[in-house]
């Protein structure tokens, strides 16, 4: 229901001990993308896929990284020093996030307008969906990067799942 959608609360901790991030190859949300659009889709504004960019990328939580094709890139075994080093700015545990339900997943806007049709709606014909089982799992600042989750919203990031 909406409701339970607009109420829906990670149980994930956001602010985790360090974890490992790993450099991909592309973008994770490429998953969800159907075969004949990957290519294409899947490359975010670089040919070779995943990037590094640290000047967005230390602007971000690092545990959303693996969903933006200019961060992806970066983590252990990244293409240099530089890279595999990156450390994010951003505190990832904010006091109150207001999350948005959206209608495709974020990583749509680095889809070629000619893919995003096919590749922008995830496993749901209608988009985004909010998946109580997958997203009370993750954190809820990737829920905008999940085809499953980015049609979640709430208010009190950080709060314990309240059993919905």
């Amino acid at each position: 229901s909406s409701k339970q959608a607009a109420e829906l609360v990670s149980e994930v901790e956001q602010s985790q001990a360090l974890v490992q991030l790993q450099a991909l190859s592309v973008p994770a949300w490429c998953q969800y993308v159907p075969d004949a659009e990957k290519q294409a889709a899947c490359r975010g504004s670089s040919v070779s896929g995943c990037t590094c960019d640290s000047n967005v990328c230390k602007q971000i939580p690092s545990n959303t990284w693996i969903w933006n094709p200019q961060c992806c890139g970066c983590g252990q075994g990244a293409t240099s020093k530089q890279a595999a080093e990156l450390v994010s700015e951003v505190e990832q545990s904010q006091a109150l996030v207001q999350l948005q339900a959206l209608s495709v997943p974020a990583w749509c806007q680095y889809v070629p307008d000619a893919a995003k049709q096919a590749a922008c709606r995830g496993s749901s014909a209608s988009g985004c969906a909010c998946d109580s089982n997958t997203c009370k799992q993750i954190p809820n600042n990737t829920w905008m990067w999940n085809p499953q989750c980015c049609g979640c919203s709430q208010c009190a990031a950080g709060n314990q799942a309240s059993g919905r």
